[in-house]
Formats: structure tokens, sequence, C-alpha cells
């Protein structure tokens, strides 16, 4: 695979998240599921997760701006709750799916972004995963990237030193006004 590819890849990947199997084929698919040190049994399952908590969440007309990240069968959620109410029922259906162990309920209790502060985040989620790639210090696909209002959050399975390494490319990158760090550690 030609790293100009490779690299075309980890700047769709946060656009199309669960979709990226899909887009790049079986084989593509196939290779980044070798590179995950995720098993594929859990791979999909949280696929699974997040698709579940996110069509039960969409469902709820007053959680009109909820983002769903799942890794290792831990949630995330970010975005923007109208009320404390609305963002505890969230969590409540978060949890109440099924193989979920864990979530962190990031959500802000605020008027829903503009889609123009959603752009500007899907682009430093973008730029981000792009200099993982680039930088070379680890594994892309070891990191989940998701950013919310310029806070970029971190999920995945590393060492300590790729951790670091994940940290300061996201704290150096343009617009990013925090990182917050969701990882398992490895050692």
């Amino acid at each position: 695979m030609s790293k100009k590819f490779l690299l075309v890849i980890c700047i769709l990947l946060p656009i199309l998240g669960g979709c990226m199997a899909t887009v790049i084929g079986g084989g593509g698919g196939f290779i980044m599921a070798v590179e995950d040190r995720r098993t594929i049994g859990t791979i999909t399952e949280d696929n699974v997760i997040s698709h579940t908590v996110s069509g039960r969440i969409g469902e709820t007309a007053a959680l009109n701006h909820v983002n769903v990240l799942t890794f290792n069968r831990t949630v995330l959620l970010t975005g923007e709750a109208a009320s404390q109410s609305e963002k505890d029922l969230a969590e409540r259906i978060a949890k109440g799916v099924q193989n979920v162990v864990r979530v962190y309920n990031e959500l802000q209790i605020a008027m829903p972004s503009s889609t123009r502060s959603r752009l500007n985040d899907n682009v430093i989620s973008t730029t981000i995963n792009a200099r993982f790639f680039s930088e070379g210090k680890f594994k892309p696909v070891w990191v989940k990237v998701t950013t919310d209002n310029g806070v970029v959050y971190l999920m995945g399975s590393v060492k300590k030193a790729e951790a670091e390494s994940a940290t300061r490319i996201a704290q150096s990158t343009k617009d990013v006004k925090k990182v917050v760090r969701l990882f398992e550690y490895l050692d």
C-alpha cells in the first residue's frame, strides 16, 4: 500500500469513522484490522456499540448533538445537551447498551454547536490523524481521535511513550484548546 493511499485513509478516518472498512474494501479493512491491537471481535463489537448508542440517542429528540466514540467497550459521549437531565439521559442510554463497560460523559450543557465549529473540529481531527501517520511514532489505528469545540479526545491501547507522542502531536495542532487522554496503557 502506498504512503499516499495511507495518508488519504488517515485523512478520511475521522470523517467516515466505522464506515472506513467499507470504503477501502475488504483488503484495506483487513489491513487496518491487522494493525489494530484489538481483536476483530472487539472491533466489531465497538462498532455495534457505537451504532446502537447513536441510534438510541438519535431517537431522543431532546439530544440533537451527541457524538459517540467506542474503544474496547468504553463509550465516549461528546457534544452538547440542553440540560443536566438530558446529559444524564444520554449516559443512561449508553450504559444500557449491551457489552458497554464504561461511559465517559463529556457532554457540555450548551446550545448545539454551529456547523462551522463542527467542520473545524473535523479538520482538527483529520490533521492530527495525518500527523500521526507522517511522524511514524506509532500506528495511527492505535489511537482514536475525536474533537468537539476544539477539545481533542484521544482513546486507545498504547504504551506510555506512544501516549506521550500522541498527546504532543495533538497539543501542537492548530486550534486545539485542550487534549483529554482516555488511554488504556499496555506498560
